[in-house]
């Protein structure tokens, strides 16, 4: 029990202190819920909670790899701390989030009202603790959190000015900084939305590979199989069409950013499609040495990959790339 409790604490910090591994975070937090049961998961996300306010206490300068001190000084360290405690507990809830769907097998168990659900379920709590803790600090979250982005923006134009960019570059990048911060924030809830799906897939994934003897989430297929129904096609052609009507005559600002935040939240959806579709073939067609290369070529060239894998996502409601409708 105690080894349980020490090593999930020890991996959940050190997954969401690294950065680029914090999706990851949920993971050790749902096996340890599937494999040891709750009260062992549910010590470890207490202790993971106060280790993080502790290193806060050490003085914040040789610190400043701490999630959310990129915000420090503009937003107080009262602030930081709060901030970064909703954050890793986002990540906490996740895994439980996982971990207890993974064993229903009800009408709701089916893959995409299951994923739904736990997107929902893991963006309520988190989105509660932060309304909760702005109105109990009195904080300005939106101001704040737009003066943080400001001053982040700030730093990257110092750091470009120390490696010697021209002047009048840096000129045009700080009088670009308040719209591309504007524009950040109003795109802020898709992008929350999307890494929820991001996070949930891999924890799934792992969950699924790593403990076989669970069987966690039985009802759904393998994901080369997976594919959405047909009405989801009309989605997208509604939230564009929507969007370049508005464009073009009704010309309303807060349409335009609810339909926005709409389509990226759809982008991710195909983009998972696409996935199911290239997994499909990289496990059909290729041999491992082929797949890994595949692999490596997606991670070199994401920008343009996200782009194609999304395109085939879409496109696989047409041309049925895998044929799944023959065989259903």
């Amino acid at each position: 029990m105690f080894i349980a409790f020490a090593v999930t604490t020890g991996l959940t910090l050190v997954l969401f202190l690294t950065g680029l591994f914090v999706v990851f975070t949920p993971l050790p937090v749902a096996m340890t819920i599937l494999r040891k049961g709750m009260w062992p998961a549910l010590v470890a996300c207490a202790a993971a909670l106060a280790g993080l306010v502790m290193l806060y206490q050490l003085p914040p300068e040789p610190l400043s790899f701490l999630p959310m001190m990129v915000f420090y000084p503009v937003i107080p360290l009262k602030g930081v701390v709060g901030l970064s405690v909703i954050y890793l507990f986002y990540y906490l809830w996740l895994g439980w989030v996982v971990a207890l769907a993974s064993r229903k097998t009800g009408r709701l168990s089916a893959l995409e009202p299951s994923v739904a659900l736990m997107t929902l379920s893991g963006l309520i709590l988190p989105v509660f603790a932060l309304i909760a803790f702005a109105f109990a600090t009195k904080m300005d979250l939106g101001g704040d959190m737009r003066r943080g982005l400001e001053g982040l923006f700030q730093k990257m134009i110092e750091l470009q000015q120390s490696a010697g960019v021209e002047e009048q570059n840096l000129d045009l990048l700080r009088s670009a900084a308040p719209l591309v911060v504007t524009k950040f924030l109003q795109i802020l809830p898709s992008l929350w939305i999307d890494l929820t799906l991001v996070v949930l897939s891999l924890t799934v994934l792992f969950l699924r590979r790593w403990l076989p003897a669970v069987r966690p989430f039985p009802n759904w297929p393998e994901f080369g199989l997976w594919r959405l129904q047909e009405h989801w096609i009309w989605l997208p052609i509604a939230a564009g069409s929507l969007y370049f009507a508005n464009a073009y005559l009704v010309k309303s600002p807060p349409v335009a950013v609810v339909v926005l935040n709409a389509l990226i939240v759809l982008g991710a959806v195909y983009f998972f499609q696409g996935l199911s579709v290239a997994s499909y073939f990289f496990k059909t067609r290729l041999s491992p040495m082929f797949r890994m290369a595949g692999y490596v070529l997606f991670f070199l060239f994401s920008h343009v990959g996200l782009v194609v894998v999304t395109a085939v996502g879409l496109l696989d409601f047409w041309f049925d790339f895998r044929k799944l409708k023959k065989i259903a």
